[in-house]
């Protein structure tokens, strides 16, 4: 069985478990009922909290995601400081403890679990996949526009070039295969991360359209 399953039946059985404790309680010690209602009260809104989607009171249309298992290094304080933008950092399994910048949102593994993704529940640990957490919670809180990077790159123009336009021009690859773009620009040696190792040095289709 599953942890997310019997999580599942965790949560279902444990207000009914309660509710049964009250209402024993009410019958057999009446001088204890208060006391037992406080608590299944209590019960109930620690699970309802911990099953809401935290979304924030503040919307940003565009945002900064970026995955870490650092202290805040020099380059993620810069970025939690560029005007009109919003830094999320995702938190893995190695990432500190007491991990906090002011100007970011931050994620950690806990956080991430209650923020009502299904994904969350299937992303390995220590893995750059947790990246994914960030661009959906970034979507939940308003993004229209992401800029995706790591913890020790910034911007030397506070993100003043990104381009914010609904559309722009270039071209597209004519073919079915997985295209290495950095090959247009005669660099066929370099690939970019997640391209298919197997797939290096193979003759590349040059057409477009």
């Amino acid at each position: 069985m599953s942890a997310f399953r019997i999580r599942s039946i965790f949560v279902i059985l444990t207000p009914v478990c309660v509710f049964l404790l009250y209402c024993f309680s009410f019958k057999f010690y009446p001088d204890q009922s208060k006391f037992i209602a406080h608590t299944f009260k209590h019960a109930i809104s620690n699970e309802i909290n911990r099953r809401i989607v935290l979304e924030r009171k503040e919307k940003f249309d565009k945002w900064i995601v970026v995955t870490s298992v650092f202290q805040p290094s020099k380059q993620l304080r810069i970025l939690a400081q560029i005007p009109g933008w919003r830094l999320v950092v995702v938190g893995d399994r190695k990432t500190p403890s007491n991990w906090s910048l002011p100007g970011c949102d931050y994620l950690s593994l806990n956080t991430q679990k209650h923020l009502g993704f299904s994904l969350a529940f299937h992303l390995p640990l220590g893995s750059y996949a947790r990246k994914n957490i960030g661009y959906l919670y970034a979507i939940l809180n308003g993004a229209k526009f992401i800029y995706e990077t790591d913890d020790d790159n910034s911007p030397e123009d506070n993100l003043n070039g990104f381009v914010l336009t609904p559309s722009m021009s270039g071209l597209m690859f004519v073919g079915n295969n997985v295209f290495n773009p950095y090959t247009h620009f005669g660099q066929s040696t370099l690939w970019p991360r997640g391209y298919p190792l197997s797939h290096i040095g193979k003759k590349q289709n040059r057409q477009y359209k």
